[in-house]
């Protein structure tokens, strides 16, 4: 009956559609839009393989349905980002903290720092940008990891695309100072149109998968007269987005980034959804 239940998702993940079916995805430079955002530590233990995915239909499944069954809260995420009409059809993107209200005390003083530091930072802004109607930044200055981050949420394909359709972002997750050298390099940048399917209450829903993989092998040597030592960085990126074709926004975005440089492993919830009790 499992087998049953991953292969009738399996059919509906990697459905085709006809060729008069093709769909332009773009974000609205006339409207306003406004969600909550989460950057926080990743709440569940999942392991992320990006070439054993990419290769195993009924694994990736597996690991997109581990994705969507997160739960994701509104009122609970630390940031509002909203989407506002700029100048020469950009659209300003704006994400800042806001105040959370919780429904219960703090379990622990550990709990309680947290939520303390959270109303201090009430109002700081955190992403402050301009994209086009298909997601690219329209500033030069940001940060890298601002960079990525709008790419992560926002980039979007040019043209008409159709499902099973791919492209890449432009993304950066892994840099290297000056006594690190890489000898060997793996990228993988893969993302694609999975499904289009009917939402009651949305109509159609363009879902995107996201796989991007980073691996550098090499040595460091700080000195001259230091023996050089071998190291290993690997990042990915693991995302599942749901696009309301008529609403030009997201339904839902859920990604995983994860970084592992020797020992260190550390993974991070980057989450999305709208915010329905904004207002300007």
């Amino acid at each position: 009956m499992k087998n049953l239940a991953v292969l009738s998702l399996l059919v509906l993940l990697t459905m085709s559609c006809s060729s008069d079916s093709n769909v332009l995805l773009r974000w609205d430079p006339s409207g306003s839009h406004y969600y909550r955002l989460t950057k926080d530590v990743f709440p569940i233990a999942i392991n992320v393989d990006i070439d054993a995915m990419l290769n195993d239909p009924e694994l990736l499944v597996n690991k997109v349905m581990a994705l969507r069954n997160i739960p994701l809260s509104a009122e609970k995420m630390p940031m509002q980002l909203s989407m506002q009409p700029g100048k020469d059809d950009e659209i300003e993107v704006l994400a800042k903290n806001v105040n959370i209200i919780y429904d219960s005390p703090a379990k622990d003083e550990n709990e309680q720092r947290q939520r303390q530091r959270q109303e201090r930072l009430d109002g700081v802004v955190q992403l402050n940008t301009a994209i086009n109607e298909s997601g690219r930044i329209q500033h030069n200055f940001n940060k890298n990891l601002q960079r990525n981050l709008v790419a992560f949420l926002f980039h979007l394909p040019e043209k008409k695309i159709a499902v099973g359709d791919s492209w890449d972002i432009p993304v950066t997750l892994s840099s290297l100072n000056t006594p690190f050298l890489a000898d060997t390099t793996q990228r993988i940048n893969k993302v694609w149109l999975d499904n289009i399917s009917e939402v009651p209450g949305y109509g159609k829903v363009a879902t995107v998968i996201y796989l991007i993989k980073e691996n550098i092998e090499g040595y460091k040597q700080h000195t001259v007269t230091q023996e050089p030592e071998p190291f290993k960085v690997t990042a990915t990126w693991f995302a599942v987005g749901e696009f309301i074709l008529d609403e030009n926004q997201w339904l839902r975005y859920t990604g995983r980034l994860e970084t592992v440089i020797g020992e260190y492993n550390y993974s991070e919830l980057i989450a999305m959804v709208p915010d329905k009790g904004a207002h300007e």
